[in-house]
């Protein structure tokens, strides 16, 4: 459930219109998500690394990432699937809950897309159906699941995270992205039977 993905997101980071149990046991509730709930969240967290930068955003039992190393790694992802990307559909971000993964999620938003978190143990059936469902551009992954990836979707590309994040930043074009940006722009959603996945807006 929701509760269940922000626990396992790493930092939790909340629209201002969610359930009170969420805004619990996020690390940070934003603003509603009509009030540009999604452009403060960015706001937050660049601010942010201008006070803690060097100290850990995150820590798993084998890494740990500083609020600078998402900063600078998210903004090289957004700059890549920008750059690979021809349409504004969500991305399925496939990854274990690592340190890695919400530096995908913040990467994905900076792009200025939707993102869909997949856990990677998910029975496969599931997966395929979720898949199916949100019908991505691409599925963001790690070197060590992207043949995994292929199980589930044979007409999906598969984006690793550690080839996005060698990518330059460009800043002018992430400044774009971001002036573009209104409220329902990027967000988590959540692939469900019947629904369409969450539709991009640009100004």
């Amino acid at each position: 459930n929701d509760i269940e993905m922000i626990q396992g997101a790493g930092l939790g980071v909340v629209m201002g219109n969610s359930n009170p149990k969420m805004k619990e046991i996020a690390d940070y509730v934003t603003t509603h998500v009509d009030e540009d709930g999604i452009w403060n969240a960015l706001e937050w967290l660049e601010n942010t690394v201008s006070l803690f930068g060097d100290k850990p955003i995150y820590c798993d039992e084998n890494s740990s990432v500083s609020f600078e190393e998402v900063f600078d790694k998210a903004r090289r992802i957004g700059t890549a699937l920008d750059k690979k990307l021809w349409t504004k559909a969500p991305v399925a971000v496939f990854m274990d809950r690592c340190a890695k993964t919400p530096i995908g999620f913040a990467g994905v938003v900076y792009s200025g897309r939707a993102y869909a978190p997949i856990d990677s143990n998910l029975p496969k059936q599931r997966i395929k159906k979720i898949l199916e469902i949100l019908n991505p551009e691409v599925v963001l992954t790690e070197d060590k699941l992207k043949d995994k990836v292929s199980d589930y979707t044979t007409d999906k590309e598969s984006l690793t995270y550690e080839e996005l994040t060698k990518y330059d930043i460009d800043e002018q074009r992430l400044a774009e992205i971001r002036r573009q940006m209104v409220a329902t722009d990027a967000r988590p959603c959540r692939a469900r039977e019947g629904k369409p996945p969450l539709k991009i807006i640009l100004k």
